[in-house]
């Protein structure tokens, strides 16, 4: 089912992209160029999903917006629909029963609701005056922060704007880490894991120096967020079907034009553009290290030797989750391949979530 978002904002689908995404990732025949164990079960449930519902409100589906999306999902069976394993089978039989749906399904949805909007008061009013001042100085230079885009239901209002809590969180961490790298000094971004997009758009917008971006994620990542950028960004970004049979893959148009290359893992070695800021929000700490080893060495490669090097990293706690590494380990791989020692620091605000910080710059 593909719906279009009629908001002044449109995510589109594009069938063509998603297929041949899709197809040429299932033929690479190497693993570093395809999700990793963390993301391999997350991929096919989201790959269902966007056959089943399209983009119009991935942001709110939790099928397709767990794990990097701004949605919160008070349905216990929610995650049920994609029927791969015995076990989620028997969860969707035991919802439709008509005893346990009506008394107890039904029940636990209004109770979860009640509590879920109390606490997205009360969190809206806690971020208002602990980011008065940021969100004020954010919003009176874009006016907008968060177009809201494929309707998420994890928001916050803060000082009176609604915004999806990746926006809020994207824009809290750009603020810290301008306090130790010049973004405005920057020409040319690259970013590995961008979830949807939000980062990527908050910097463009944010800091008009930056016109050109190197945009990688696994699919069907790459697909989210390559649609969503074209719904803020047009023309000016060019998709994987424009850049599958590319030899030589470079930034086209002069220097004043936005230009974003979305590019799947597997074009990593057709890319032929110098860099001078790369960011990565925790999508490292979810890859096999030997993926991480291949994009140093590619980072390596693609930084211009003539400009400062700025790379932004962030991580969440590690706690030793199946399949994640911890920030000292990607940290030491990235220092072997890019010869440069990396500074870790604490930000100008605290949310509680033990997360690391690292900059080079």
């Amino acid at each position: 089912m593909m719906t279009e978002n009629k908001a002044e904002y449109i995510i589109r689908d594009n069938v063509d992209l998603y297929n041949s995404l899709n197809i040429d990732s299932k033929k690479q025949n190497t693993m570093l160029f395809k999700p990793g164990p963390y993301w391999d079960l997350y991929s096919k449930r989201i790959e269902h999903e966007i056959l089943k519902s399209g983009l119009n409100d991935f942001r709110g589906n939790i099928n397709i917006g767990k794990g990097f999306a701004d949605v919160i999902s008070s349905d216990p069976f929610s995650l049920a629909r994609n029927r791969r394993s015995l076990a989620e089978k028997f969860d969707l039989w035991l919802s439709r029963m008509p005893l346990i749906k009506s008394r107890i399904v039904r029940r636990h949805l209004l109770t979860s609701k009640s509590f879920l909007d109390a606490m997205k008061t009360y969190r809206s009013e806690l971020l208002t005056i602990q980011f008065k001042d940021l969100f004020s100085e954010l919003i009176s230079k874009l006016e907008t922060i968060d177009h809201l885009i494929g309707k998420p239901n994890n928001t916050a209002v803060i000082n009176g704007q609604e915004m999806g809590m990746v926006f809020f969180r994207a824009a809290v961490r750009l603020s810290s880490f301008a306090k130790n790298v010049n973004f405005e000094t920057c020409n040319t971004l690259f970013e590995i894991g961008g979830g949807f997009g939000a980062t990527t758009e908050l910097i463009l917008r944010m800091y008009p120096n930056i016109k050109k971006v190197i945009y990688l994620d696994i699919s069907p990542n790459l697909y989210i967020g390559t649609q969503y950028l074209k719904s803020v960004f047009g023309d000016s970004v060019r998709d994987y079907l424009s850049l599958k049979d590319v030899q030589n893959i470079t930034f086209l148009d002069n220097d004043d034009k936005v230009e974003i290359l979305c590019i799947p893992p597997w074009l990593i070695s057709k890319v032929n553009v110098n860099i001078d800021l790369f960011y990565n929000s925790e999508s490292f700490q979810e890859m096999p290290s030997e993926s991480i080893n291949e994009y140093a060495k590619h980072l390596g490669r693609l930084f211009n030797d003539k400009k400062e090097k700025k790379i932004c990293l962030w991580f969440y706690e590690h706690t030793g989750v199946a399949n994640t590494i911890s920030p000292p380990e990607v940290i030491n791989i990235l220092e072997k391949n890019i010869k440069l020692p990396f500074k870790k620091f604490d930000p100008t605000f605290d949310l509680n979530d033990k997360s690391s910080w690292y900059y080079l710059a």
